[in-house]
């Protein structure tokens, strides 16, 4: 018996996106197989090879994401919150079909200079940290997140990701199309990882069949046009815009491209060969797009189309002025911490075991050895800093901010 029962409509819609061999490969892996488990790990932080961390863990297995180089697999699902070195910004926490965003680096390069991103729809953060370690040095990047409640844990997420230079902000399309017209400050690339019916979430969250309905699929469509259009608006002359779902269906994926095409010229990119497709399982979609789809790759559904604009002038490209909309709770206390996971401050160390890491993230008392120095201190795990505390000898006052701090109970 079938684990899930999947919507009528939603298997007359996949029918109309997929052959008829991959669609009930796709409808067994939804019905009848679990998700993967994968880690990205930062390429700028290095954690100790003798440390207890996830990072060495996933190593040690050596189950590469093929399209990832950063990205692994795990066998099993740990405990991630009881393990310091993610709080460090070590690794990310990642789908693997959702890693295939790195594969736009070459044209990140391509510019041969530092270029304006943009992140339209940011939040929770995973492919904004992604782009962040692929762009070019002294590049500008804004993750914007127009969900309000959603802006708090993207910005806890890029801090610790370790480049506190990200605008961080609370924009609609519309708003920020106004922002660049005005200004005439265009960003280079832009990424709309747009909101979808969520298809490809269905084995993650069986919540998600229960909310899938066709209307939703109509609503998503209208939606996902209006930022496209927005942001085609927001795009430099020569530049790239990145369009990616996490569903299935042709009307929020293929037939967007094609309306992208042809209301606005938009000019469909190859990221990878025909070849590298057929190797990794990714099916290539007639409007030029590609599919990564479970049962087919390991990994969840992931649809994703670069779109070039053509270049009919030079325009400026200085977003220095775009402000941040992000009124955020803690302010001090959250933007204290931004420098201290780029490892820029001149102060002393002081390594903690796992054990007494776990107290200081759930802002328990702990209390250092006499060989402890005095004053405020930086506390590492693994070599990566992991944040504040306060030794005064008798005890350490927790600096940790208060918001980030572990709440659930420690498992054995």
């Amino acid at each position: 018996m079938d684990r899930v029962s999947l919507p009528a409509e939603f298997i007359e819609l996949l029918h109309l996106s997929l052959d008829e061999p991959i669609c009930s490969r796709v409808i067994e892996a939804i019905s009848k197989t679990s998700p993967s488990i994968s880690i990205r790990v930062n390429p700028n932080k290095r954690v100790d090879s003798k440390c207890d961390s996830v990072v060495n863990l996933a190593k040690s297995l050596n189950r590469a994401v093929p399209w990832c180089n950063e990205g692994y697999y795990l066998d099993s699902r740990p405990s991630f919150t009881f393990d310091p070195s993610f709080h460090c910004g070590a690794y990310y926490v990642q789908e693997a079909s959702s890693m295939a965003i790195g594969l736009v680096k070459p044209f990140l390069d391509s510019f041969g200079k530092a270029i304006n991103i943009l992140d339209m729809c940011a939040a929770p953060g995973g492919k904004s940290t992604h782009l962040i370690s692929l762009m070019p040095n002294g590049s500008h990047f804004t993750a914007n997140e127009f969900v309000r409640a959603r802006v708090t844990p993207l910005r806890e997420n890029l801090i610790k990701w370790g480049n506190h230079k990200v605008k961080v902000t609370n924009f609609t399309s519309s708003q920020i199309l106004n922002y660049c017209l005005k200004s005439d400050s265009f960003f280079d690339f832009i990424l709309v990882d747009a909101p979808c019916s969520g298809e490809g979430m269905f084995r993650k969250d069986s919540s998600a069949i229960k909310e899938w309905s066709r209307e939703a699929v109509e609503l998503c469509c209208s939606r996902q046009r209006s930022i496209l259009k927005d942001m085609w608006g927001s795009l430099a002359d020569g530049g790239y815009l990145l369009y990616s779902t996490c569903t299935f269906n042709i009307f929020e994926n293929d037939k967007n491209v094609e309306w992208m095409k042809e209301n606005f010229g938009a000019v469909v990119t190859p990221l990878i060969s025909i070849e590298q497709a057929l190797e990794w399982g990714v099916i290539v979609a007639d409007c030029g797009g590609y599919r990564f789809l479970p049962g087919m790759v390991n990994g969840e559904g992931l649809f994703m189309a670069l779109l070039h604009k053509p270049k009919a002038k030079e325009r400026l490209n200085s977003l220095s002025g775009l402000k941040s909309l992000v009124e955020p709770e803690s302010v001090e206390s959250v933007f204290s911490y931004e420098p201290i996971f780029e490892n820029s401050l001149n102060l002393p160390k002081w390594e903690l075991d796992r054990d007494m890491a776990i107290k200081y993230l759930s802002k328990e008392s702990i209390k250092l050895g006499e060989s402890a120095p005095k004053g405020l201190l930086i506390f590492t795990y693994g070599g990566l800093n992991l944040g504040y505390g306060k030794n005064i000898g008798s005890r350490v006052n927790n600096l940790y901010p208060q918001n980030w701090r572990i709440r659930s109970s420690r498992g054995v």
